[in-house]
């Protein structure tokens, strides 16, 4: 009997997570923005209520500023 030998054939399952991709302008300068209502950003915020409840709410606005 050797010592740290294993011939046991357990396999383990492996944990898939879930990735998320952000598409990204790679190769192009964005530039300034020119003009009001030309370029919007948007953005989920989180919160919470004041009887503890977790809420996500969507921020919107305009890049030229």
């Amino acid at each position: 009997m050797t010592v740290g030998s294993c011939s046991s054939s357990v396999k383990r399952k492996k944990v898939r997570r879930s990735k998320r991709f952000v598409r990204q302008i790679q190769g192009k300068d964005r530039g300034a923005v020119a003009q009001p209502n030309h370029v919007w950003a948007m953005d989920f915020m989180p919160d919470q209520l004041n009887d503890d409840r977790h809420i996500r709410v969507l921020t919107i606005i305009d890049a030229f500023n």
